[in-house]
């Protein structure tokens, strides 16, 4: 994503704090959520399918759900499967739950599959399968990859802002991004912001506090101290690099004036890697 800057770039490469988090903590955290259907074969499909990308204590859990169907399916067995692989690397795979067939009726039965646990899953590929005399076969199958996205944030102050390089009005009318990227079980969550300073004497700056599912601060960074000369608008433009880690979910984007020597919040806001 390109923004047209405004003062001084700023790449810091913060310090890894070194918190422990206990697995009882934990809570789901779905990076992406792909819709879907496996109709391509008329004796067994998928319909109203969805695999959540589930990054949970550092691990990827995709789990998939829908509405299994069998047709004309007499002496028919069905099932589906889902394969997790790391960039087009096979890892592992998981099959549902077998279903055997005696008529030509209509059956429908509910998925709820989960894969194992991995740190490299990025893609999974869902099949819905059937057997008869020769064994397994695929009847349809779909290719899914995970996915994660920019988050938007706009930090409101008085005289303070932090946002994107747009201004008006007293305000930013474009936002701060952090771009979140899930690369080898490794969360990386990049800043590019400007702080805005209108009719504001003191200097003021950009902290991040990267922070577990739980809430619980694994590393932090700030910005540089920026100090208007004068009363007038200015904007300073800042990014910011985490360090690589398994477990940071959310961004606290936190906005921060100076008075005698001493950072104090002004106002923050939170961002995740949820979708």
């Amino acid at each position: 994503m390109h923004h047209r800057k405004l003062g001084t770039t700023l790449a810091i490469l913060a310090t890894t704090a070194g918190v422990s988090v206990f697995a009882g903590n934990a809570q789901a955290v779905v990076v992406d959520n792909d819709g879907f259907g496996l109709t391509g074969d008329s004796e067994v499909s998928l319909t109203d399918a969805n695999i959540a990308f589930d990054w949970t204590g550092g691990q990827m859990i995709p789990r998939l759900t829908g509405t299994l169907n069998a047709d004309n399916a007499d002496d028919l067995c069905v099932r589906v499967r889902v394969d997790s692989y790391d960039n087009g690397t096979f890892l592992h795979t998981k099959p549902g739950i077998t279903h055997c067939l005696s008529d030509d009726n209509h059956h429908e039965w509910s998925v709820n599959l989960n894969e194992d646990a991995d740190a490299l899953t990025d893609q999974v590929v869902v099949k819905v399968e059937k057997e008869n005399a020769q064994g397994w076969s695929t009847a349809d199958e779909r290719t899914i990859n995970q996915n994660v996205f920019d988050d938007s944030v706009i930090v409101s102050g008085t005289g303070i802002d932090i946002g994107g390089p747009g201004f008006a009005a007293g305000l930013p009318t474009s936002p701060a991004t952090i771009d979140f990227s899930l690369d080898q079980g490794l969360v990386t969550a990049t800043y590019d912001g400007v702080v805005h300073f209108d009719g504001f004497s003191r200097c003021g700056r950009v902290k991040l506090r990267y922070l577990d599912e739980a809430g619980v601060e694994i590393d932090k960074a700030t910005g540089p101290q920026h100090c208007p000369p004068d009363l007038a608008h200015y904007g300073y433009q800042d990014t910011i690099v985490s360090v690589p880690d398994p477990l940071v979910t959310d961004v606290e984007v936190i906005v921060q004036s100076k008075t005698g020597g001493n950072w104090n919040k002004v106002n923050s806001e939170t961002v995740s890697i949820e979708e």
